[in-house]
């Protein structure tokens, strides 16, 4: 079943709290001592995630809702992850052995596929492939633009390729970079490995490369970026796919 973004979004809003909750019930002392870091609009989200948990330790916060999920942190920590895996495991079907990734590459993912707006596969046409499922020489014609040795038959169909991607087999294209927009941020860029923020090089070596190594090169990244494609093809739908040879 696909999941919609609007589906996704309403799903984790309803696993959210209030990570105020231990906090607000901490004697003075203990409160103190927190607030240099949960009040400190600089502090590092993995700090503030660490102390809201111990705040939840030292008062002992229960959520007390009779009947509803456990929303101290680490009970929403769990909720979130078991959303997180449910959408991983659509994703795992197109990508097998997907979601045995960090989940921090299973995040990026999914945050990409279901959540994000503004996607845009940008792709290479793999002429190679052209010529082997097509037989059609096509190398002249995406990297310089001479249709002189292809007939009008051929000139249509790679013009279709080019120009009409979503139409046409995955096989027959490469990805350049994956891009959208989530939260003001491009998923991908979470997950570059080089620290720059480099959303290609986050598809590439974050994903690509390190999902190869998971599954002992039995894929290439060409099979990689097959699949990939496939999938968002299945899953996203309101994506865009623009050929840049």
């Amino acid at each position: 079943m696909k999941i919609t973004k609007k589906q996704l979004k309403r799903l984790i809003n309803e696993a959210m709290y209030d990570p105020m909750h231990g906090y607000k019930g901490l004697d003075q002392g203990y409160h103190d001592k927190l607030s240099v870091v949960i009040d400190n609009p600089d502090a590092e989200i993995e700090d503030l995630k660490n102390f809201h948990a111990l705040s939840d330790t030292l008062s002992d916060y229960k959520d007390p809702r009779p009947g509803m999920p456990d929303d101290s942190y680490a009970g929403v920590t769990s909720q979130n992850r078991e959303y997180l895996m449910e959408y991983a495991n659509q994703i795992n079907r197109f990508l097998p052995g997907f979601i045995d990734m960090e989940e921090k590459v299973i995040k990026a993912v999914v945050e990409f596929v279901f959540l994000a707006d503004d996607v845009t596969l940008h792709t290479l046409v793999n002429e190679d492939e052209i010529e082997n499922q097509l037989g059609i020489d096509s190398y002249d014609f995406f990297v310089t633009g001479d249709e002189s040795n292809l007939t009008p038959a051929e000139v249509e169909r790679v013009r279709s390729i080019r120009r009409n991607p979503e139409s046409n087999n995955v096989s027959l294209y490469r990805i350049y970079a994956a891009h959208g927009s989530y939260e003001g941020e491009d998923p991908f860029s979470k997950i570059d490995p080089s620290g720059y923020g480099d959303s290609q090089t986050g598809y590439h070596d974050g994903f690509s490369d390190e999902y190869q190594k998971l599954t002992n090169y039995r894929r290439d990244s060409l099979q990689v970026d097959s699949d990939f494609i496939r999938m968002v093809r299945a899953l996203k739908g309101d994506h865009s796919e623009v050929v840049i040879n």
